[in-house]
């Protein structure tokens, strides 16, 4: 099926790395669209960047390296905020992992104009709230003593 057209003039970002990023970026090329990878300098040699239509250097904008591993690059809203309004970018895929989970990236995305290709940034929220209570259920922990009141 060929699908070439209905996406005319969207460029997607891919915020990931690795397997999941060519598979994302491979399923935007069938479809037309055009796409943008980001790496981080270890990086710079690997499949999803070549597969990408442009790469970009991710730089940390928030604050100097402190021996930080660069894999921390994919996890700086603002370096990736920052290359979407450098190139342009209409839509955001987060990929797995890294910011994918994340409901201030997906906002972010979102106010800044683009298409955020995930779950909307208050259901990322629950989805968060109702892990923890049922991580906090299954461990069978108390929160302390419970008192009725006080005698």
């Amino acid at each position: 099926m060929e699908c070439r057209g209905f996406y005319g003039g969207h460029k997607l970002l891919v915020a990931n790395r690795g397997e999941i990023a060519v598979r994302v970026l491979r399923t935007a090329k069938h479809l037309g669209i055009s796409t943008i990878a980001v790496y981080s300098p270890s990086d710079a040699l690997s499949p999803h960047v070549s597969l990408a239509d442009e790469a970009a250097l991710l730089k940390d904008t928030s604050q100097p390296s402190d021996g930080q591993p660069e894999s921390k690059l994919y996890l700086s809203l603002s370096a990736i905020i920052a290359v979407c309004k450098d190139r342009h970018v209409t839509m955001v895929h987060p990929g797995y992992g890294f910011l994918s989970e994340n409901p201030d990236f997906a906002q972010a995305v979102v106010d800044a104009g683009m298409i955020w290709l995930g779950p909307q940034p208050n259901v990322i929220r629950a989805m968060g709230l109702s892990t923890k209570r049922e991580l906090w259920r299954r461990s069978r922990l108390t929160s302390g003593p419970r008192f009725a009141g006080t005698r």
